[in-house]
């Protein structure tokens, strides 16, 4: 009785098995590197907002203040 899992070496690097196996290989890599940028780049957010509103305080301005400066959208270039 053969295994579902049982690999047939001899048939696994024939052209379309290796151009399956890049495209969902490429495919993983793309979107690893994906979920890595879109972390970094939360966190970069995260870091940028909390320095300002750490910087705010330290200006003196009162809570009211520090929430409509970041409710202010900037300009788009």
């Amino acid at each position: 009785m053969t295994s579902l899992l049982a690999v047939n070496w001899e048939n696994l690097f024939q052209t379309e098995n290796v151009m399956f196996i890049s495209v969902f290989g490429a495919g993983g890599v793309v979107a690893i590197i994906a979920i890595l940028a879109g972390t970094w780049n939360s966190n970069h957010k995260h870091q940028h907002n909390t320095r300002l509103k750490r910087d705010l305080v330290a200006r003196g301005y009162s809570a009211d203040e520090i929430e409509r400066i970041l409710k202010v959208e900037p300009k788009s270039k």
